[in-house]
């Protein structure tokens, strides 16, 4: 009988520790070490390499499945206002146009912070959820690049 007690009680500890298991936290792995973050200047920097492309983008035309040639897609091409913009020119780019609140290609007033910049880039979708125009190429760009990319504009004045 005594036996049979003791088994029963480490059942029922058994069963109680296998609902706890999910709940009990857990040490966390060790995560190797991420790259230091670069000066702000440094950023700033590399975006306006982009920006200018002297370092290349990718992307493409929305609905287009080939890539277009790194020298088409510098950002300055449309939204630098100087000799060799788009006729017609795309909206200038700069901490005012972006970060100010605006109503933009019949959408609400919206304003960009970086994420809803780098979403639109990759997706052509702006913050106030108004698809652009599929001549505004969809970049294939890292979280990295399009920060350093935001940094420089919104240094811009």
């Amino acid at each position: 009988m005594r036996r049979t007690g003791m088994l029963r009680a480490m059942r029922l500890g058994c069963a109680a520790l296998a609902l706890l298991l999910p709940v009990l936290p857990v040490a966390a792995a060790p995560t190797a070490p991420t790259a230091p973050i670069a000066p702000e200047s440094t950023l700033r920097a590399q975006g306006e390499a982009l920006w200018r492309g002297e370092r290349p983008l990718a992307g493409q035309i929305a609905g287009h499945a080939q890539a277009m040639p790194a020298a088409a897609l510098r950002c300055v091409n449309c939204h630098g206002g100087g000799p060799g913009a788009a006729p017609g020119g795309a909206p200038r780019l700069d901490a005012a146009t972006l970060t100010r609140p605006l109503a933009r290609r019949g959408g609400p007033p919206s304003a960009y912070d970086e994420q809803a910049f780098c979403r639109l880039l990759r997706t052509g979708i702006d913050p106030a959820a108004v698809l652009l125009p599929r001549e505004m190429p969809r970049y294939r760009i890292d979280d990295r690049d399009c920060a350093a990319l935001w940094r420089h504009l919104v240094a811009t004045r």
